[in-house]
């Protein structure tokens, strides 16, 4: 039997919480600054198989990039560790321009995004399914583990209504 240790669970609790949160207060967007951008080689990012991968799939090309800047707040609040990974691929309306994806890392101030960029896309079409396929395919190449969970965040309208 696999044996979970209460921090993974725990970890586990507040990222599932986290992302159910899609509706939440309003900040101005000059309050969420993330890092220079930084675009690593994604094959050197994580060569450890770690016992879960959550995949983000954030589409905030709509009113809702805000919050979804504060929803990756959040999840940094829980962070990756040696038995997780938490990847975003984040787009969002007016922040930036293209597609972003993000190695969530520890970070307690609620203000700013010190996760690493890991890489910087084109604009995609988020609606698409083959961007969706794309992107989990990505993540599980160069986030290995033993489970995943992935996450569609939007309007939750599904495929009709954006993602």
């Amino acid at each position: 039997m696999v044996y979970i240790n209460r921090v993974l669970l725990k970890k586990i609790a507040i990222i599932t919480v986290t992302l159910t949160l899609i509706t939440l207060p309003s900040f101005q967007s000059s309050a969420f600054k993330t890092r220079k951008h930084t675009i690593l080689n994604p094959s050197t990012t994580s060569s450890d198989r770690k016992y879960w991968t959550f995949i983000i799939y954030m589409d905030a090309d709509n009113d809702l990039e805000k919050a979804a800047l504060q929803s990756i707040n959040l999840m940094e609040y829980a962070g990756s560790d040696r038995n997780l990974n938490i990847i975003v691929q984040l787009d969002t309306k007016s922040i930036f321009d293209g597609v972003r994806r993000y190695y969530i890392t520890k970070d307690m101030d609620t203000w700013n995004i010190r996760s690493d960029i890991i890489q910087t896309l084109e604009e995609k079409d988020m609606g698409n399914p083959d961007t969706l396929v794309d992107f989990v395919k990505w993540s599980i190449e160069n986030y290995p583990a033993d489970r995943y969970c992935l996450v569609l965040w939007d309007h939750g309208n599904g495929w009709q209504g954006g993602v």
